[in-house]
C-alpha cells in the first residue's frame, strides 16, 4: 500500500474533464479527497481556409512541433498529410513528457522533447533549431496562446506554419460552490484566468495554487493573487504531486515548530 501521506486533503483539479484521470488516481493512491472542477474546455477546431491551402502547398517538412497533448489528439484526422511530408531527416519534438507519451502511444517513436523545464524557450534551445534558414517547420497547437515558437523561429528565417487543431473555452460559470478545498492545481494561464474571472481573485487569497511553471507564478502575481504560490517544476502528475507532498511537508513541519 501507499503511504498515506495527503491523507485527508482536499484537492480540486481544474485539468480539462478528459486529461484528470492520471493526477487524480495519483493523489487518491497517497489519501487526497480530489474534485475535478475544469476550468478550461477543449473543442476540435477545423483548419482555416489559409491554413489548409498552406498546408497543401507543402511537399516536405523538416521539422514538426507538437505543443501537447491535445494538439497531439485533435490534429489526428491531419497525420496522413503530415506524415507523407516527413522523411527521414524531418525532427518531430513534443513540449513535455506528456505530449511525447501520446505521440507515443499514436505510434511515433522517435520524439524529441527540451531540456529542463518544458516550454518554448528551452524547446528553441536545441540545437536542432538553431540553424533553421529555410527550413519548414510545423507548429501544431491550439487556438491563441503564445507566439513565441513562430516568431522565434522566423526571426531565425525558418518558414513555420502553425496549424491550430483545437480551441480552448471557459466553462459557461462555477461548477462548485468555493468550500471544501484546501489547494488548487491549476496547469493552463487560461486555466488560471478563468479561475480569477470565475470565483474573484479576493476570495482567493488564503487557497494555495499549484502551478507548473515561472509564467504561471508570474500570471497569478499580475491577477493580484498574494497567496500560496506552490510551483511544480513540470506539468507532469509525477512533478505535481512531488510538489504538493513537499508543500504539505512545510505546512506540517511549520505546524510543529
Amino acid at each position: 500500500m501507499h503511504k498515506q501521506l495527503l491523507a485527508g486533503l482536499r484537492v480540486w483539479i481544474t485539468r480539462p474533464l478528459e486529461q484528470s484521470e492520471p493526477l487524480q488516481s495519483a493523489l487518491q493512491a497517497l489519501g487526497a479527497e480530489c474534485t475535478v472542477v475544469p476550468m478550461t474546455i477543449i473543442e476540435n477546431k477545423p483548419l482555416t481556409e489559409e491554413e489548409a491551402s498552406l498546408l497543401r502547398s507543402l511537399t516536405r517538412v523538416d521539422a514538426l512541433i507538437f505543443t501537447s497533448r491535445n494538439a497531439v489528439l485533435h490534429s489526428q484526422v491531419y497525420w496522413p498529410t503530415l506524415i507523407s511530408l516527413c522523411d527521414d531527416a524531418t525532427y518531430i519534438f513534443a513540449l513535455g513528457e506528456g505530449t511525447k507519451q501520446q505521440l507515443q502511444d499514436a505510434g511515433i517513436s522517435s520524439v524529441i522533447i527540451p531540456e529542463g523545464q518544458f516550454n518554448s524557450e528551452t524547446l528553441l534551445n536545441r540545437p536542432e533549431l538553431q540553424q533553421v534558414k529555410s527550413h519548414q517547420i510545423v507548429i501544431v497547437s491550439g487556438e491563441g496562446g503564445r507566439d513565441q515558437l513562430e516568431q522565434i523561429l522566423r526571426q531565425r528565417q525558418a518558414n513555420p506554419l502553425k496549424l491550430a487543431v483545437y480551441r480552448r473555452q471557459c466553462p459557461p460559470g462555477p461548477q462548485q460552490k468555493l468550500e471544501n478545498v484546501e489547494v488548487v492545481v491549476l496547469t493552463s494561464g487560461e486555466g488560471l484566468t478563468n479561475f480569477f474571472q470565475m470565483y474573484g481573485v479576493q476570495h482567493l487569497q488564503k487557497l494555495p495554487l499549484v502551478v507548473i511553471s515561472d509564467r504561471m507564478a508570474a500570471l497569478a502575481r499580475r491577477h493580484g493573487f498574494e497567496g500560496v504560490v506552490i510551483q511544480a517544476t513540470h506539468a507532469t502528475t509525477d512533478s505535481i504531486v512531488k510538489a504538493i507532498i513537499q508543500w504539505k511537508e512545510r505546512v506540517s513541519n511549520d505546524g510543529r515548530t
